[in-house]
């Protein structure tokens, strides 16, 4: 159904009516998608298996990563070219052979997400720890990164002595040994 403008700076415009399409087909396609999202949650993506939380403090940046049902042998961390890279891969529990499954929705095989360091990490410290199913990366700034505390000075005295590459105080001294 095509709605008429109401307002005066839409009456003579030719994309009045396209617009009112436009919000007809998007509510469609949003309908659609609600009617398709439990078929898109089998399908899932990399952050819905493996969802994390990176934090930063002064220090450096922490990672946090949900590995639920896989054990620390099956889990891989990479450094390389810039590139944080965690492989882990949760393997098919044995089942007994005269039994029939009547539901299997526990995911298996290999999950993979990758994250770019970010400039000012020391890549040689990155540390991992894996408890109860969360993998813990630590990947500490470099001294260069961190925050410094600079002094302020009074007056210019300072500021044109570090520009004249202390020349007054060379001046000083001739005169004083004059």
């Amino acid at each position: 159904m095509v709605r008429l403008a109401l307002r005066n700076n839409d009456l003579g415009s030719p994309w009045t009516a396209f617009s009112d399409w436009t919000r007809e087909f998007d509510q469609i396609f949003d309908d659609m998608n609600r009617a398709l999202a439990p078929t898109r949650m089998l399908q899932g993506n990399m952050s819905d298996l493996a969802p994390c939380d990176i934090h930063e403090s002064e220090n450096g940046f922490y990672l946090s990563m949900d590995l639920p049902g896989v054990s620390k042998d099956n889990i891989n961390v990479e450094s390389n070219n810039g590139l944080l890279t965690v492989t882990a891969e949760r393997k098919h529990e044995a089942s007994t052979q005269d039994s029939k499954a009547h539901r299997v929705e526990r995911r298996i095989g290999k999950i993979q997400r990758s994250f770019r360091i970010p400039d000012g990490v020391n890549g040689e410290q990155i540390q991992a720890s894996f408890d109860n199913g969360v993998l813990h990366l630590t990947l500490p700034k470099s001294d260069l990164a961190k925050p410094k505390k600079i002094e302020i000075g009074t007056g210019k005295s300072g500021f044109i002595r570090n520009l004249l590459g202390n020349k007054e105080d060379s001046k000083q001294d001739v005169a004083i040994n004059s």
